[in-house]
């Protein structure tokens, strides 16, 4: 598992996952839905991977085994509270399968990093994400977090961690975490 939630992202979150329905992108293992299952209590997680569930999951924790692009708004429907994408993969079509179930969602909470020559996410992924307001953001050393808000009229300024993931001309080596 490469996510390290910190008791600060932790803390972030929680407001727009407690006692709420959502979506984990990309659940992988399902150890970081497990974890933030345990910790924030949402209603209801849904949790999509391209591999199958590896053992049974306990309540709230539904698992739908499907490729991004095979993910329809019906099958999001009853949890558009939040999508989580944590250390989303670097393939240009995730972010392709993703954009149009991604703008269904109240708030969008990505994980992951972009320095130090690691890359979480694709450009055009990022791109999107400036069209979003941005609520909070946790910089990192392994993890940086971004809540994204509503859509907007006007694209903001890109975080470092945003600009990292949209250059990739360059490896970028900020410590924007110290």
């Amino acid at each position: 598992m490469y996510v390290h939630l910190t008791d600060e992202i932790f803390d972030t979150i929680d407001p727009y996952v407690r006692g709420k329905r959502g979506v984990d992108f990309g659940a992988g293992d399902l150890q970081a839905t497990q974890m933030v299952t345990k910790r924030l209590q949402p209603a209801a997680i849904l949790a999509i991977d391209k591999y199958p569930a590896r053992k049974p999951l306990p309540p709230p924790i539904v698992f739908k085994r499907a490729l991004f692009r095979d993910v329809t708004c019906e099958d999001v429907a009853d949890y558009r509270d939040f999508a989580i994408l944590f250390w989303p993969n670097i393939c240009p079509f995730i972010y392709d399968g993703l954009k149009g179930v991604l703008g269904q969602f109240t708030t969008v909470i990505y994980c992951g990093t972009n320095f130090d020559g690691t890359a979480c996410g694709w450009p055009n992924l990022f791109e999107y994400f400036l069209s979003r307001e941005l609520l909070a953001h946790v910089p990192d050393q392994k993890n940086s977090l971004l809540v994204l808000g509503n859509a907007q009229a006007n694209r903001r300024s890109p975080t470092p961690e945003e600009d990292a993931g949209i250059d990739r001309s360059e490896i970028k080596w900020e410590a924007v975490w110290v």
